[in-house]
């Protein structure tokens, strides 16, 4: 079982938001349905209503975790201004979660994934939404996500090795999430 034999606290999830705990297929139904795409002013428009649901099974496995003595982390290319309404997002969906730790320069996932390993995601707190997890070192024993960027040393680069897919299926799981990603720039072949 994943919590075998570790101390309650010490150990962490790492989940993407965005087609990971919440769906956002109704913002994209909009857009299209008006022709245009994906856009800064309209996604914040987005955002601002907090009206994505979960995505299925999202409420029960983050449930889990906690009951099993995990920390759901949340870590999300969502900008530092969008993350109270975000954590509020989940909240009133029943998404249970410790930290949510939000971009604030860069679209990197990899720094805030090291500062979940070192106890220092300080710097990405939002002190409404997150107690002290993110102020210990933990070990994160699972990494969910829809976008190979959710999963710590991934990018689009190895799709075509076999090395680095090791660790999907046992330490990273991907969502499908046909309606956008960094696959989008991969050549067609």
């Amino acid at each position: 079982m994943l919590s075998d034999g570790l101390e309650a606290g010490s150990w962490a999830v790492s989940l993407d938001a965005d087609e990971t705990l919440i769906d956002n297929s109704l913002y994209q139904v909009e857009i299209a349905s008006r022709g245009e795409s994906y856009g800064p002013v309209s996604w914040n428009e987005w955002i601002q209503r907090k009206s994505a649901p979960p995505m299925p099974g999202a409420v029960e496995f983050t449930r889990l975790v906690k009951s099993l003595g995990g920390v759901v982390a949340v870590v999300t290319n969502r900008r530092h201004y969008q993350c109270a309404l975000t954590a509020e997002n989940m909240l009133e969906v029943g998404i249970t979660f410790d930290v949510a730790l939000c971009r604030v320069d860069g679209g990197e996932k990899e720094l805030r994934f090291d500062a979940l390993a070192n106890g220092t995601a300080d710097q990405w707190l939002d002190a409404q939404f997150n107690g002290d997890a993110a102020r210990r070192p933990l070990d994160v024993l699972m990494w969910v996500g829809d976008n190979i960027g959710d999963f710590p040393g991934q990018d689009q680069s190895i799709r075509n090795s076999e090395g680095p897919l090791s660790d999907f299926g046992d330490r990273f799981f991907v969502l499908p999430n046909p309606m956008y990603g960094s696959w989008e720039v991969n050549p067609k072949e």
